[in-house]
C-alpha cells in the first residue's frame, strides 16, 4: 500500500540531489516566486530534542526544492533569519505537506483520525521506510513461496519468469544437493510484484535483496535482523501509519516455510488467519513440493496455529453478531437463516441467564461468551461465508458428484457455487464485488466479434451472478 510513495519519493529524492545549485540571486528570486505561489507547501520533518513535539520545517529539503544550497537559511548569514521567519510563517499558516510528497496515501489510525501514512518523510525517513520495504518484501515471499532462507537471498533481479504458463522465480536450490542446481517455485502475482519491488530498491548489482543505499559493501542484508527490524517499525509508527499491533514473539525464515507447509497439507485451499481466500497460493505452495515428513504437524507448532485461525475467526463471528443484535443484514441464503436462529438462540441464553440472576445485565460479554461456546460451523471468504458442517455436510453443492480425497474434511472451495449452496452466505460487503463483475461480464458481451462459444460462456456466468445479485434485491 506504500510502496508507491515510496518509490515515487526515492526518484523525487534523486532528482533533487542531482539538481545544481544556482547562485544567490537567482536562489533569491526562486524564493520569492515559491512564497507567492498559493500551491507552495513547506516539507515538514519530524522535531529534534528542544523543539516540541510537532513537525517543523525542513529547510534541508525546501533548500533541494528551490535549487539552491543548505546555507541558504543559515542564521549567521545576513538573509537567513529573514527566509527562515517566511518559511515558519507559511508553516504557521497550514500550509505544510509530509516531508518529500504532498499526496501520501491516507489511512485510518488507531487514534479515529485520519491522515497520511507518514508525517515526515525525508531523506533520513525515506531510507529507513525503503529497508522496512524490502523487508516486508521479504517476509511476504517468504511466506507465500515456500522457499528457503538460503534460497531466497539468491534471487536474483531478473528471477521471475513464466514456468510451463505461470508466473514462477527462479534460483539456486541449496539444500541437500551438492551440484546447486537452478530450481522454480511457482509463485502468485502479488508475490511477483514484491519481488519486482525489492529488486528496484536493491543497490546490489545482481541481488533483489540487498542493501538500498550504495554506502555498504556486500549484499548489506540479514534476513533475521530484517525481520525484527520490520516488526519494530511497524509497530513504532502505527499510531501514524495504522497498521495493525504486531504481537511479540520470535519469528524466523524457517518459521514461514514450516507454517505454510502445514498449511498446505492440513488445510489446502482454506483460509489462513486474516480471512483471505488463498486458495491459488495454496496449489502454487503444494506444486513447490517439499518433503512429507517437513510438512507434518508439529504438536506445539499446530496448537499455536490452531489457536490463531480460531481466534480470528471468532473475531470475524462476533461483528457478524453484533451487527445482527444490531438489527443490521448480515447476509441471505439459507446459511444466513441459520446463522440468525442462532444468534437469536445465544441472546435468548444470555437473557435467561440474567433473568435468573446468573450474569450481569447489560453486560455484552454474555452473548461472546455465549458465542464462543457455542458450535458455529463458518469459513470467511471474499466472495461469500460458508457454513457448512463438516460432520454434517447437507446441502453443499461442492460435494455434490465429486470425488473427495482420502481424509479431506470440509468444502472443496474451488468447487463452490455461492449463489446455489445451502451453506451460502453473501454478506452486504459481498455484494459490490458482484456488481463489478455483473459489470465487466454486460461489458464483456457489448463486445463485437465475440466468438459463440465464448458468448455462451460468458452469458453463464453472467446468469450464476445474477442469480446472486436478485437474491440480494428480490
Amino acid at each position: 500500500m506504500f510502496a508507491p510513495d515510496i518509490i515515487r519519493a526515492t526518484d523525487h529524492w534523486g532528482d533533487l540531489k542531482n539538481r545544481p545549485a544556482s547562485g544567490r540571486g537567482a536562489g533569491e528570486q526562486r524564493f520569492q516566486a515559491w512564497l507567492s505561489d498559493p500551491t507552495s507547501t513547506v516539507p515538514l520533518r519530524r522535531p529534534h530534542v528542544g523543539e516540541g513535539p510537532n513537525p517543523v520545517p525542513h529547510r534541508r529539503i525546501l533548500a533541494s526544492i528551490l535549487g539552491v544550497s543548505p546555507s541558504f537559511f543559515q542564521s549567521d548569514t545576513p538573509h537567513g533569519p529573514r527566509r527562515t521567519a517566511a518559511v515558519d510563517r507559511l508553516a504557521a499558516a497550514g500550509r505544510t505537506r509530509p516531508g518529500l510528497l504532498a499526496d501520501l496515501v491516507e489511512v485510518s489510525r488507531p487514534d479515529g483520525t485520519r491522515g497520511p501514512w507518514h508525517d515526515a518523510l525525508g531523506s533520513r525517513e525515506l531510507w529507513l521506510e525503503q529497508v522496512t520495504l524490502r523487508n516486508a518484501c521479504y517476509v511476504f515471499t517468504a511466506a507465500l513461496s515456500m522457499m528457503r532462507d538460503s534460497e531466497l537471498r539468491q534471487i536474483t533481479k531478473d528471477a521471475v519468469a513464466d514456468y510451463y504458463g505461470s508466473p514462477a522465480v527462479k534460483s539456486t536450490k541449496q539444500k541437500l544437493d551438492p551440484a546447486l542446481p537452478v530450481k522454480h517455485w511457482w509463485i502468485t502475482p502479488p508475490v511477483a510484484r514484491a519481488l519486482e519491488t525489492a529488486a528496484r530498491l536493491s543497490q546490489h548489482e545482481t541481488l533483489t535483496f540487498a542493501t538500498v543505499t550504495g554506502k555498504r559493501t556486500g549484499d548489506g542484508f540479514a534476513s533475521i535482523a530484517a525481520i525484527v527490524d520490520l516488526i519494530n517499525h511497524m509497530n513504532r509508527w502505527r499510531h501514524i501509519s495504522g497498521l495493525e499491533l504486531i504481537p511479540p514473539g520470535k519469528v524466523t525464515p524457517h518459521m514461514f516455510r514450516r507454517t505454510m507447509a502445514m498449511l498446505t497439507r492440513d488445510v489446502p485451499g482454506a483460509e489462513i488467519a486474516v480471512g483471505m481466500q488463498l486458495k491459488h497460493v495454496a496449489t502454487r505452495a503444494l506444486a513447490n513440493r517439499v518433503t512429507s515428513s517437513y510438512m507434518d504437524n508439529d504438536p506445539s507448532w499446530a496448537r499455536q496455529l490452531d489457536k490463531s485461525i480460531t481466534e480470528r475467526r471468532f473475531e470475524r463471528l462476533t461483528e457478524l453478531f453484533d451487527a445482527d443484535t444490531d438489527g443490521h443484514a448480515i447476509g441471505f441464503g439459507p446459511g444466513a437463516d441459520r446463522m440468525r436462529e442462532t444468534f437469536a438462540a445465544v441472546r435468548a441464553q444470555a437473557e435467561q441467564l440474567r433473568a435468573t440472576n446468573q450474569a450481569r445485565r447489560g453486560d455484552v460479554r454474555v452473548e461472546h461468551d455465549l458465542l464462543r461456546r457455542t458450535r458455529i460451523s463458518i469459513r470467511f471468504g471474499k466472495l461469500n461465508h460458508c457454513t457448512m458442517n463438516d460432520n454434517d455436510p447437507t446441502g453443499a453443492k461442492c460435494l455434490e458428484d465429486a470425488i473427495v480425497p482420502d481424509g479431506h474434511r470440509g468444502p472443496l472451495l474451488d468447487r463452490c457455487q455461492p449463489g446455489r449452496c445451502a451453506n451460502s452466505i453473501i454478506a452486504p460487503a459481498h455484494i459490490p464485488i458482484w456488481s463489478a463483475e455483473q459489470s465487466s461480464l454486460h461489458h464483456l458481451l457489448d463486445t463485437d466479434k465475440l466468438a459463440p462459444n465464448h458468448r455462451r460462456r460468458i452469458e453463464a456466468e453472467l446468469k450464476e451472478v445474477d442469480r446472486v445479485l436478485d437474491r440480494h434485491h428480490p
